[in-house]
């Protein structure tokens, strides 16, 4: 019982990892492309909300076009 316990928090601690990674450079290839194109935005908040707006929006569109 408590070997499975392990297994399981070690996989979900895995997982929210991996999903941190991934996350953190989705967001920092998007403010790197804003400061490449000269694009200012007014604070670290309005650029999260906007990539996780694109982020939500973006999912369906490209499961309908794919």
């Amino acid at each position: 019982m408590k070997e499975k316990i392990k297994n399981i928090i070690g996989m979900t601690l895995f997982a929210v990892c991996f999903l941190g990674i991934i996350i953190g450079i989705y967001f920092l290839g998007i403010a790197g492309i804003f400061e490449i194109l000269g694009i200012q935005y007014q604070s670290i908040w309005s650029l999260i909300i906007f990539v996780i707006i694109i982020f939500i929006l973006g999912l369906p569109v490209d499961l309908v076009f794919k």
